[in-house]
């Protein structure tokens, strides 16, 4: 399959938060409680506004035009970051 990867914009935002909340909700179920889950929404899996203004994050569509898969990068200090060792 081929998909159709582009720089977000700002008016993928809607479909980005429902693409991540779908995500979490489908992915995690077998791993946390609805509250960790929607907690986590609220906090953790969120939209980062800051890397679709920087032009680092991306948006893949599906042939049928359907959202597939988003993510970006930054090299600016974020709140959760990987620990280097």
């Amino acid at each position: 399959m081929k998909f159709n990867i582009r720089v977000a914009t700002s008016g993928d935002v809607p479909a980005i938060r429902a693409l991540i909340a779908d995500s979490v909700r489908g992915l995690q179920v077998n791993d946390y409680t609805v509250r960790q889950r929607e907690g986590a929404l609220a906090t953790v899996f969120t939209v980062d506004s800051q890397l679709i203004a920087d032009g680092t994050y991306f948006v893949a569509f599906a042939p049928d035009g359907t959202l597939a898969g988003c993510g970006g990068w930054s090299y600016r200090k974020t709140l959760y970051r990987p620990l280097v060792i």
